[in-house]
């Protein structure tokens, strides 16, 4: 072989390896970055969200606890939400422009039927709203993808997608 194919073989390996370093380092500082935003949310259980909807849409008032309106109103907006089933260790993520609307349909079958039929089996459910404005994203569907690659909910949840490909 002479000396410029060589060269070459040698500088796309080297080349390549960067450019797999570069991706692994990307993609431990977005999964570092959604769980820092997933840490810094309440988790709550599903019988306080629907307190919660229900606060919301003045359907009830919050007459039994201390209720921030501002907190859970700002979190009703465009944003991601984690469902958990704490009994299977299992995620679900999705995205919406009325979160709490959203986790209400997942909890009375208009949703993911599979979180649907966990729940009324018994399972026990926790959920978090990552609000698209506290996370610096610009994008609401690649703040879902990223969600769904760091908590491995298509591979081992209940996401039958790896996520929106819009922008």
């Amino acid at each position: 072989m002479n000396f410029t194919l060589k060269f070459t073989i040698i500088f796309l390996v080297v080349f390549y390896f960067l450019f797999f370093l570069f991706r692994i380092c990307q993609i431990i500082i977005i999964k570092r970055r959604i769980l820092q935003l997933a840490t810094n949310e309440k988790e709550i259980s599903p019988n306080v969200f629907f307190v919660i909807h229900n606060v919301l849409n003045r359907k009830q008032e919050s007459k039994f606890f201390y209720f921030d309106y501002s907190y859970w109103s700002e979190r009703n907006s465009y944003g991601v939400y984690l469902l958990f089933n704490k009994t299977r260790n299992k995620y679900y993520v999705g995205q919406s422009k009325k979160i709490f609307y959203r986790i209400n349909s997942h909890f009375s079958g208009r949703g993911n039927h599979d979180v649907y039929v966990d729940y009324c089996h018994g399972d026990t459910f926790t959920i978090k709203i990552i609000p698209l404005v506290k996370s610096n994203y610009v994008s609401l569907n690649k703040l879902e993808r990223h969600t769904i690659m760091t908590f491995k909910s298509y591979r081992k949840g209940y996401n039958k997608t790896r996520g929106n490909r819009g922008r």
